[in-house]
């Protein structure tokens, strides 16, 4: 500001004043030293004066005795000019801090009353003020709640005044009260990245102001996740593995939430699209006769022959839901065992806890040339998954 100030006064006393009507005829433009200035603007009749000041406060520099209409007018156009004003009457630096509240940086012992105008409208200019009144504090916080931090050992209802104004205003506070905490998420849920390890009451005053607040709050409860998406069902981007309660909350607003949310769980993906592309997760299963043997269990498909002569499997084939897979062909000697191969299936569902069609069939002959049939499938709804 001293420099702005410097370069200000330079201009001025070198003549390069500029009018606001664009025109440069009136003698106060002209260039001339400091003291020709000053013979200049003092010759100058009230109204010439007031023309000058009006157009640019610091011209009051080079008035000799000015009025105290030109001092008043000076400083209701620059406030800061109070600080060139000898003894100001308490019009002029009301003046002065209405147009600038950092002004009453250069008025002496300002009565409250100055003070309360300047932070009125200023509330952080109280870091000017020395030991400011209770009043004078109010004033500050209510128009500025983070002007908290220039005031030295504030009360406790000037502390949660300030928090009223402005939540991020508790960041300045130390040890606050769990009321002044609930104050400051109720007015801006953010701010709860600036509580230390907040109760359970506060995440969830803090979420039902700014669902997106969770994004600051460590290992959220499912009871805070929900009040979350409830306010805001876009701040399940910042939940990491929600529960399926807190997904289907989400997506029941707002559909396209789903591509938001890693492993969906069946149901919300079913709400979401009208249908869920799963995995089979194929049960363990026995099928048997005297002659063969039939395993699924631990992710193997085993086929034993029981007898002392060569088997052929002739045909072998997977039923998933409605559709029918073949399984390749193989010969099985005397009480040999053979793993087949079977790939991983995907399937559609479009219901939860949908029932799926799920057994093997085989076709095989014996060493004796005759054919036999081991057939099985039965309804499940816990053979597929997301994952």
């Amino acid at each position: 500001m001293k420099i702005i100030r410097k370069i200000v006064k330079v201009a001025i006393s070198t003549g390069v004043l500029l009018s606001l009507s664009g025109c440069a005829g009136n003698s106060y433009h002209k260039l001339g030293s400091r003291s020709e200035k000053i013979e200049r603007y003092s010759s100058m009749s009230e109204s010439e004066q007031l023309a000058a000041v009006k157009q640019d406060g610091w011209a009051i520099e080079f008035i000799k005795n000015p009025s105290e209409e030109v001092q008043l007018a000076a400083v209701k156009k620059n406030g800061f000019v109070i600080q060139d004003i000898k003894n100001p009457s308490e019009e002029m630096k009301l003046a002065a801090v209405k147009k600038y509240g950092k002004a009453i940086r250069y008025i002496k012992d300002p009565s409250e009353e100055v003070q309360l105008a300047t932070v009125k409208r200023y509330g952080w200019a109280i870091r000017y003020i020395k030991d400011p009144s209770k009043e004078v504090q109010f004033a500050a916080v209510k128009r500025y709640g983070s002007a908290i931090r220039y005031i030295k050992d504030p009360s406790k209802e000037v502390q949660f005044a300030a928090v009223k104004q402005d939540g991020w205003a508790i960041e300045f506070i130390k040890n606050p009260s769990e009321e002044m905490k609930l104050a400051a998420v109720k007015k801006y849920g953010r701010v709860i990245k600036c509580i230390k390890d907040p109760s359970k009451e506060v995440q969830l005053a803090a979420v039902k102001q700014d669902g997106w607040a969770i994004g600051n709050i460590k290992n959220p409860s499912e009871e805070v996740q929900l009040a979350a998406v409830k306010q805001d069902a876009d701040s399940i981007f910042t939940i990491q593995n929600p529960s399926v309660k807190v997904q289907l909350i989400a997506v029941k607003q707002k559909r396209r939430l789903i591509e938001d949310i890693k492993n969906p769980d069946i149901e919300v993906l079913i709400i979401a699209k009208g249908y869920a592309n799963v995995m089979l997760q194929r049960p363990e299963i026995e099928l048997h006769d005297s002659n063969l043997i039939l395993t699924y269990s631990n992710g193997h498909l085993k086929l034993g022959n029981l007898t002392k002569g060569f088997i052929k499997i002739l045909s072998l084939a997977e039923y998933v839901g409605e559709d029918i897979y073949s399984l390749s062909a193989l010969s099985l000697p005397p009480k040999g065992v053979k793993t087949v191969y079977v790939p991983s299936r995907k399937l559609t569902i479009h219901a939860a806890n949908e029932q799926v069609i799920f057994g093997y069939a085989v076709e095989y002959q014996d060493s004796h040339g005759k054919v036999y049939n081991l057939f099985q499938t039965n309804p499940y709804t816990d053979i597929y998954s997301t994952k």
